[in-house]
């Protein structure tokens, strides 16, 4: 049976330096800077198609556990809904905060991740359900975001000496984000020199 495993890697953080920073990042579109950063993830859940309990979820500012648990478990019932097999395994640390483990199976011609389609009914449940509320828990709560703190302080040398090595140009004051940027660049470029995978950035646990 085709099947996923819910991770959720450095795109997730990067989403999230994308709104703080001021822009969209699925589409690039400008964000006021003054723009408060729950109000630009509600408003992006809400051009998204996000459901209402998303919205408003993010536009308190806060996302707790609670919401967070609420919108994946909206989830899963849309894709049992859809035909797909939930397997829920429970709960982890991940980054700094509990998140909901689960594998997911296709069950039908319809539901078989292996296609564009079952991928994209996959996709269409979290899109409304959870994928906002997810992103925000997992990288602007503020356990997640003391911990992705002390891993950029943790990791940051090692991902510019990465860089340099491989002949990438830095401003003196490249943030941590300019730097994973640049190192996306640097992998699609070389189709292999991965600097981020290299420094333990995906499995850094400090």
């Amino acid at each position: 049976m085709d099947r996923v495993v819910s991770r959720r890697p450095v795109a997730v953080v990067l989403a999230a330096t994308a709104l703080l920073a001021g822009c969209s990042p699925d589409e690039g579109s400008p964000v006021p800077a003054d723009t408060d950063p729950a109000a630009a993830f509600a408003a992006e859940a809400h051009a998204a198609g996000a459901d209402e309990a998303q919205v408003a979820a993010l536009t308190d500012g806060e996302v707790t556990y609670a919401e967070y648990e609420a919108a994946m478990n909206r989830s899963f019932e849309c894709m049992r809904t859809q035909g797909f097999q939930v397997d829920v395994k429970g709960a982890r640390p991940y980054n700094g905060v509990t998140i909901l483990e689960f594998e997911v199976g296709g069950t039908n011609s319809a539901t078989n991740l292996d296609t564009e389609a079952g991928r994209a009914l996959l996709e269409d449940c979290n899109r409304r359900h959870s994928s906002q509320v997810e992103s925000f828990w997992q990288a602007m709560s503020p356990d997640a975001v003391a911990y992705n703190e002390r891993r950029d302080a943790a990791l940051s040398p090692l991902l510019r000496e990465c860089l340099d090595r491989n002949d990438v140009d830095l401003a003196e004051d490249a943030s941590m984000h300019d730097m994973i940027a640049a190192a996306t660049d640097l992998l699609v470029r070389t189709d292999g020199t991965d600097c981020v995978t290299e420094i333990g950035y995906p499995t850094w646990d400090g």
